[in-house]
């Protein structure tokens, strides 16, 4: 996973998951040492910028 870019603010965005996407979140995050919340702001934040990326290069 890619860290932030220098110089970003960083916002608080509220996700409502099921138990069980919780659980599997957890799961991933402590396979990676890290916790949950950051995992998954990590995640959605570099799945946010590769459709960015992929957005601005296609047709």
């Amino acid at each position: 996973m890619s860290t932030h870019a220098p110089n970003t603010r960083d916002r608080e965005l509220r996700v409502p998951v099921t138990d069980d996407v919780h659980e599997q979140l957890q799961a991933l995050a402590a396979d990676k040492d890290v916790p949950a919340e950051d995992y998954t702001a990590r995640m959605l934040t570099d799945d946010v910028i590769s459709l960015l990326h992929l957005r601005r290069h296609s047709g």
